[in-house]
């Protein structure tokens, strides 16, 4: 059973306030001129007013002695202005209070719950095709309940209401998933629980383990272990129309669950579906881990290239200023109008002599202007060699797609490093 504290299900609070309650239980002129034309006598009319602010508020209508005694005062004090004893001690018959309820749902156009009840059950099993806590299953039924003006039942009977049109739900998505697995998938599901000759743990119990930390070295065992695990069956079309968040219940419930539980399930179709979430669960667990390392690795690989552009630069700050220099010189001679040509020749070329020849010089400026703009793509070469077959067997296990409608040329240059790498090109 549902936690009522878990829902939206309308109660009195105990921390609420004298004033919050108060304001609760204000009548309005529409409200007065209801009571005055209904009630016959003081005591119907206090009924009738309780039931009326108690709706209101709850959406259903609880036992009178159930609402907060500051609550009735204040009725008690807008309706009769005078001390509340004889009211507060009076009481009704069923039958009395069967009509004051009958007036007030009159009054406010209410439905009650019982005609509704299959508006309710729809509501709820569509709900139940995407949600899977029983309190999220309630909420959506009150919700419903609520905008459509229709009575609340008692919390007791939404919460078997909803249940049973859960497993009802998962009753007919166990036979969607399992309705075209063949006799031999089923068997393979079934070999899972069952411990293989020379060996001490099920299938099962290596699949809920994963091989090693997600890291390059441990990149092999990952490998084997997404090739083992894909090599058992292909749950993505039998879980095709299936929601997200129901696979991901299902195989969170399997992961919970030990051998011999998951042997105990005797309702037909309910294992062979739950323990295809729970692979489809792990399959995608494991490619998620090699997706991080292949990005993780990725990442370094960028930021060791950065690092060493910026090293590079530190480095080669002297031989800009050498540069600079030898510039500065020329154009100090240059800006001599008095200096022939070929005299202006033969200083430029003593600048440079001075500076280690021409060569040198190109050499340098070569090696700054090289790595000016922050162009780190030259020196990913040096960091990403050591670790490019790796990275290839990475790609190999993953399934890559393009994020964007132009898929022709990212699928090209993916196909055209494969198969240079089955040439042994790369």
């Amino acid at each position: 059973m549902a936690s009522i504290n878990r829902t939206a299900y309308p109660v009195y609070q105990e921390k609420m306030g004298d004033e919050d309650l108060r304001d609760l239980s204000q009548l309005s002129t529409d409200d007065q001129e209801f009571l005055d034309c209904s009630a016959s006598d003081d005591r119907q009319k206090l009924a009738l007013a309780m039931f009326l602010k108690a709706f209101d508020y709850l959406g259903y209508f609880p036992p009178l002695e159930s609402i907060p005694s500051i609550k009735r005062l204040h009725l008690i004090e807008q309706l009769f202005g005078q001390a509340p004893g004889k009211h507060l001690d009076s009481t009704m018959p069923a039958t009395s209070l069967h009509r004051c309820k009958e007036k007030v749902r009159h009054h406010r156009a209410v439905q009650q719950f019982a005609p509704a009840r299959a508006f309710v059950e729809d509501l709820t099993r569509t709900a139940a095709h995407t949600m899977s806590d029983p309190a999220d299953l309630i909420n959506v039924a009150i919700e419903g309940l609520r905008r459509e003006n229709i009575e609340l039942p008692a919390f007791s009977t939404l919460d078997r209401l909803t249940n049973h049109i859960r497993q009802q739900v998962h009753l007919e998505l166990f036979a969607q998933i399992t309705q075209d697995l063949s006799v031999e998938q089923v068997d393979n599901l079934n070999d899972l629980l069952v411990v293989p000759i020379d060996e001490h743990f099920t299938p099962f119990n290596k699949l809920k383990k994963n091989p090693g930390m997600p890291t390059l070295k441990n990149v092999r065992l990952w490998a084997e272990h997404l090739s083992y695990i894909t090599s058992i069956l292909n749950p993505a079309p039998f879980l095709q129309g299936v929601s997200h968040t129901k696979v991901r219940q299902f195989a969170a419930e399997v992961e919970a669950l030990e051998v011999q539980d998951l042997l105990d399930i005797k309702l037909p179709n309910k294992r062979p579906a739950m323990l295809l979430c729970f692979l489809h669960h792990v399959q995608t667990r494991v490619r998620d881990e090699l997706v991080e390392m292949f990005l993780r690795r990725v990442r370094r690989t960028v930021n060791a290239a950065k690092t060493r552009l910026k090293a590079l630069q530190e480095e080669h700050r002297a031989l800009e200023e050498n540069l600079l220099q030898a510039l500065g010189q020329i154009l100090n001679v240059a800006g001599d109008e008095s200096i022939a040509p070929v005299a202006l020749g033969n200083e430029v070329m003593g600048i440079f002599q001075n500076r280690g020849g021409v060569d040198q010089l190109k050499q340098q400026y070569e090696a700054t202007s090289a790595f000016h703009q922050n162009n780190y793509l030259p020196l990913l070469w040096d960091v990403h060699r050591r670790h490019r077959a790796i990275l290839f067997n990475l790609l190999e296990l993953l399934e890559i797609r393009t994020a964007t409608q132009d898929r022709s040329r990212v699928m090209f240059m993916i196909r055209v490093i494969f198969s240079k790498r089955a040439l042994g090109l790369l």
